[in-house]
């Protein structure tokens, strides 16, 4: 089969004969030129632009030179005088076509076409006779041949690479297929393990939430209480107050009486000192009456009534002195026991205060506790939510790894068939 072959090269290339003859000359220098050149099978007839208008065939030349009265009819001007008689149709082909080109332009040239003629932009370069046409022929015909041994070749050597490929490639699915029937069985087992222990987590979070909500409630009603003591730890520390403020005036009243007490004995040792000197008195008073005699009797009657005064006003003192005297002890104890019970009631208010402020951060500690609860009891019941979502989604996992497991043989089975189909397409091949 003719095929286009750089290597064989253009219609300029195979050119055998350039010689032409002009369409005014004689057909006797046709002749001539045939004579003169014996391997001349055609020459080409051109006008005055070198554009081959016709051909001369050395057959046909022959048979007029070879008649009894050729040459004398070549030799008559009335005859001879023109070319156009003797040509044929000329069988163009340009300087630049390819041998596919050129035989193609050869099968479609008149019957007994002894060869081509090049042209090109129309002028005439030369021709191409039979053998030389033929010879191209053969020439890529072999080259042809060549080619499609180097392809069968080719074809042959990627044909036995990619049925080792094949082979490896289908190796390699059936090792895939086992890995990934293997990872399917792990996944599913996986898969199941993750679904329990979401289960687990998910009823542990619902526990979880119940407790939480629980403790939320137990949290209201601990604020409540603590509000409760709150309110009474208030009014206590008032009442502590208040009672301060007595301890603090009693203290005041029982160190008047202190003093009204100093007082009081102050006139008492003032009037004892009055009844010595009135017992002095009576008794230099006696003592005057007695030297008085007779006269000095009722005198001395006098100054014995004021002794006797005296010494009842000196008892009456020494009592009123044992009495405040007591009466000071008394006060000294009371404001003794006051300044301790002042001193109490001042620790028992600070403690107040200081009880005041504990319940009144227990209360808000109480209050963000049960806020934080509440939060965490939702927190627990959203994540029992997503384990339940988890524990679905861990079962479809099950089910499609199971599922994947079932299509783990399919890629064996299809990679098998490819391998024997490509050797059948090898040996196709080969065969071809």
């Amino acid at each position: 089969m003719l095929a286009n072959d750089e290597r064989i090269g253009r219609a300029a290339d195979w050119i055998g004969e350039r010689r032409m003859l002009g369409v005014d000359q004689p057909l006797l220098a046709a002749a001539e030129m045939f004579r003169h050149h014996a391997a001349l099978r055609m020459l080409v007839v051109v006008d005055a632009q070198d554009r081959p208008v016709g051909v001369l065939h050395d057959s046909d030349m022959r048979v007029l030179l070879y008649s009894p009265h050729g040459y004398a009819l070549l030799s008559n001007p009335s005859f001879g005088a023109t070319l156009r008689s003797m040509m044929r149709p000329v069988a163009l082909v340009d300087a630049a076509a390819t041998p596919l080109a050129a035989f193609a332009a050869f099968t479609a040239a008149p019957e007994g076409c002894e060869g081509l003629v090049v042209v090109r932009d129309g002028r005439y370069l030369g021709t191409i006779g039979q053998p030389t046409l033929l010879r191209l022929v053969a020439e890529s015909d072999a080259a042809e041949a060549r080619r499609r041994a180097a392809r069968a070749d080719r074809i042959d050597a990627a044909s036995r690479r990619f049925q080792a490929d094949a082979r490896e490639l289908a190796r390699r699915l059936t090792e895939a297929s086992d890995q990934v029937a293997t990872m399917s069985g792990r996944m599913a087992e996986r898969a199941e393990h993750i679904g329990r222990g979401i289960a687990q987590v998910a009823s542990a979070s619902d526990q979880a939430a119940r407790n939480m909500r629980l403790v939320a409630d137990r949290g209201e009603l601990l604020a409540a209480a603590l509000a409760t003591v709150e309110a009474r730890t208030g009014d206590t520390h008032h009442a502590t107050c208040a009672a301060v403020r007595l301890a603090a005036h009693g203290a005041d009243e029982v160190e008047s009486l202190r003093l009204a007490a100093g007082a009081i004995e102050a006139a008492v040792n003032e009037i004892e000192e009055i009844a010595r000197h009135t017992a002095t008195l009576s008794l230099n008073a006696s003592i005057e009456a007695a030297r008085a005699g007779a006269a000095g009797v009722g005198f001395a009657v006098v100054a014995g009534e004021v002794k006797a005064l005296a010494t009842k006003t000196r008892a009456a003192a020494r009592t009123i002195h044992d009495r405040v005297a007591q009466i000071g002890a008394a006060v000294s104890g009371v404001h003794d026991v006051q300044s301790g019970l002042g001193a109490a009631v001042g620790i028992v208010e600070t403690l107040s205060a200081a009880v005041d402020d504990a319940v009144r951060a227990q209360t808000l500690a109480s209050r963000d506790i049960s806020v934080t609860v509440q939060e965490v009891g939702a927190a627990t019941r959203h994540i029992g939510d997503h384990a339940v979502g988890i524990r679905d989604g861990a079962s479809a996992a099950r089910d499609d790894a199971g599922f994947m497991h079932g299509l783990a043989d399919a890629p064996v089975v299809r990679a098998r068939t490819l391998e024997e189909q490509l050797g059948r397409l090898v040996d196709a091949l080969q065969a071809a």
